[in-house]
């Protein structure tokens, strides 16, 4: 096994230890979920950009509204924590109500930061670059009309795109799909 598995199958992770003080990303008022960490280069802090939820006015008495309206009040949030394992402090919102999965991709020719999301509950998919680690973006733009984004950024300046595809009969084989980033 790795150093990080165990078992006779190696099929146990081994995790850090936990310190519930500093557990992620807690908000006071916004249920939050999934999310992508970035160390910077620049600043040496962690950015991570998480799913949050916000309540509407049925939600004010509660502390959080939960999960159930993520497929409309989901947005992504920006965070930054001095630590990997946080706490982490909000700093902005990236995109607006009707986003959710950011994931973020450094690109290997420029070192620029994109986001890629979900608009909508099921699609497309929409990134947006930032130049400056995190702080400012780009406008959003349609790179799949499916779901669930997993890019990987090529050092040729292409991308494979892995995404969720509901509905369709895919060949035993796809051949690999690249596209300008």
């Amino acid at each position: 096994c790795d150093p990080w598995a165990s078992g006779k199958d190696c099929s146990y992770l081994e995790f850090q230890p936990v310190d519930p003080k500093n557990l992620g990303y807690l908000h006071n008022e916004h249920t939050s979920w999934g999310g992508s960490v970035q160390m910077g280069t620049k600043d040496g802090m962690f950015h991570m950009f998480v799913s949050e939820i916000v309540c509407d006015a049925n939600d004010l008495d509660q502390t959080r509204c939960g999960l159930a309206k993520w497929q409309t009040n989901s947005r992504v949030a920006h965070c930054v924590s001095g630590t990997v394992d946080g706490p982490y402090t909000r700093l902005s919102t990236v995109l607006p109500e009707g986003h959710h999965n950011p994931t973020v991709a450094v690109s290997p020719v420029d070192g620029s930061w994109n986001l890629y999301s979900i608009k909508k509950f099921d699609g497309p998919i929409e990134v947006v670059t930032s130049t400056d680690e995190g702080y400012t973006w780009s406008d959003p733009t349609i790179v799949s009309k499916f779901q669930n984004p997993a890019p990987f950024l090529h050092e040729d300046g292409s991308m494979t795109m892995f995404y969720r595809y509901d509905g369709g009969n895919l060949p035993p084989t796809l051949p690999e799909q690249r596209y300008p980033v």
